[in-house]
């Protein structure tokens, strides 16, 4: 099949499609009201045939029902039965219990397990009793019961029973009439209404699908002319012309087609012109960024071998800082264990915390140096993070100490102590935040906490009662060199570099860091490691 009966194909299911559906839908709605109307003419005369023979049956039983007169029963059952329809008629006194029965209630009742002297009721007539509601009959999928009470008619019945000397308030219950009628013949009524309506249904929709497909057939023939003058067009050749000799509006459609087609040709020519011009403009540029690139690669490698000359420089000179430091270190505190005078001792005390001050500066800017130039390496290995915390608390207990402030580590029970990392790396984040809270700390005390989260994470938070950091100053705090005010650096020292090391190093683990502070009252660090669990078993005891 061409691509030409394939459009003409789909644009004729589409009229049809258009068409048909409405009237599609008029016949069906006509049809499914039809049928339902019809329907419900057949269940409303049954249930009002049902409900005048109860009526009818309850007035001439009353009499045989009182004076429990079984072959009148009989009788008034028997001619029940020959009204069309009725399946069953059942008789139950005042007390509900079944007196006599005919035809669908007959093998029920009359079973040889129901015992006369007892008289028992069947579950089927006490279930219609019970639940179903005078006027309305009960359904089931064969049968339609009918309940009516039966009353006594003004007779006199003092043959029967003693006279009574009170008036009479009202008619009096002498019993129940349970009706059934089958719902068989309807039923085939309303198959053969289907049936009928069905057959119309379908000779109207073929007379509907006719009538519109010989309808369609005179739209088609100028819209595939149409077509074939487009697919021209779209083949390159846009000289191609539609036929415009009818005046419908597909003609005015021939005539906008054709004068698109003469706009995209001198759109066209216009269009090639204009790319001929910036493609020699794109090479032009091309060019220029080639050269531009080419000095920024040259800038770029002498700026890589600037950094790697600063970076083996500041090693250099951090060993050669440190060496004589070291040896200031050790000849002053040689020289506190003399005997010296107090003014003496404290100069000496000054000395060693300048020393110390000098080398935690030294080792500041090299761990910042390394991490600048990407040339530091975690080493995944085993360690135990009770251990690792341990040993940096230890280092930092006499400060802390000396300060009169807490230092309080405390270790969530269902966190994990062994984990894959680098324990150098870790014990320096902690070593520089338990630093900070120590050193902006004057009276309370410094927290250090671990616990982990669902995704086996260990969350370190540092929190301390320190001076705390302004919300104008935490959005640059993580920053190199960047301190909260110029009076901080003035009054407690330092490079500011710690806590950019520590952000450094925490995304070099590809862990997150949060701040939360409240000036003059203290700063939390709330640090989240993937650091993964070691298959090792725990061997740190953690402290009481």
């Amino acid at each position: 099949m061409s691509n030409k009966q394939l459009l003409s194909k789909s644009i004729h299911q589409r009229f049809l499609a258009v068409a048909l559906l409405p009237l599609l839908l008029i016949i069906t709605l006509l049809t499914l009201f039809t049928i339902e109307s019809r329907r419900t003419d057949l269940i409303n005369n049954l249930i009002q045939s049902g409900d005048s023979s109860s009526n009818y049956l309850a007035t001439v039983s009353d009499f045989a029902l009182y004076s429990r007169n079984n072959k009148l029963l009989q009788e008034i059952a028997s001619s029940a039965l020959r009204i069309p329809d009725v399946a069953g008629v059942a008789f139950l006194n005042n007390n509900s219990k079944p007196v006599l029965a005919a035809g669908h209630f007959a093998q029920d009742l009359n079973s040889p397990s129901a015992d006369d002297n007892q008289d028992t009721e069947t579950a089927l007539l006490a279930h219609i009793l019970r639940d179903t509601p005078e006027g309305t009959p009960h359904r089931t999928e064969q049968f339609l019961y009918f309940k009516k009470p039966v009353f006594l008619s003004g007779i006199d019945v003092s043959d029967y029973q003693e006279e009574s000397l009170t008036e009479p308030t009202g008619p009096e219950r002498v019993g129940w009439i349970i009706l059934a009628i089958d719902r068989a013949n309807m039923l085939d009524k309303q198959k053969a209404i289907l049936t009928t309506s069905a057959l119309l249904f379908l000779f109207g929709l073929i007379i509907a699908v006719i009538f519109t497909y010989y309808l369609s057939l005179g739209l088609i023939s100028p819209i595939q002319k149409l077509t074939d003058t487009i697919r021209q067009m779209a083949g390159g050749n846009l000289n191609a012309r539609a036929e415009t000799g009818t005046d419908d509006e597909l003609a005015v459609l021939a005539a906008g087609i054709n004068q698109l087609a003469a706009s995209v040709a001198e759109g066209k020519e216009t269009l090639e012109h204009r790319i001929r011009f910036a493609t020699r403009q794109l090479q032009e540029t091309l060019d220029h960024l080639q050269i531009k690139n080419q000095e920024l690669e040259i800038s770029r490698q002498t700026a890589e071998t600037a950094n790697q000359s600063k970076s083996g420089f500041l090693a250099r000179m951090s060993h050669e800082l440190r060496t004589p430091i070291t040896s200031i270190q050790g000849f002053i505190r040689l020289l506190d264990t003399t005997k010296l005078a107090e003014n003496e001792r404290h100069y000496c005390q000054i000395i060693d915390q300048a020393a110390l001050q000098l080398l935690t500066l030294i080792d500041d800017i090299l761990a910042f140096s390394k991490l600048q130039s990407d040339t530091v390496e975690l080493a995944e290995q085993p360690l135990d993070l009770a251990e690792c915390v341990e040993q940096v608390i230890a280092m930092f207990a006499p400060q802390a100490q000396h300060k009169g402030l807490n230092l309080v580590v405390d270790y969530s029970p269902d966190l994990s102590l062994n984990r894959i990392g680098d324990t150098i790396r870790i014990q320096q984040i902690l070593s520089n935040l338990i630093a900070n809270a120590i050193k902006f700390s004057d009276e309370g005390g410094v927290y250090l906490s671990l616990k982990t989260n669902d995704d086996l994470d260990v969350i370190i938070e540092v929190r301390d009662t320190g001076i705390g950091i302004p919300e104008a100053a935490q959005a640059q705090l993580f920053n190199a060199f960047a301190q909260a005010d110029t009076s901080i650096s003035r009054r407690y020292g330092g490079t500011g570099l710690g806590l950019s090391i520590v952000k450094s190093l925490v995304d070099l683990m590809n862990g997150d860091i949060h701040l939360k502070s409240w000036e003059g009252k203290g700063s939390t660090f709330t640090i989240t490691l993937p650091l993964m669990p070691s298959a090792q078993p725990d061997q740190w005891q953690l402290p009481p």
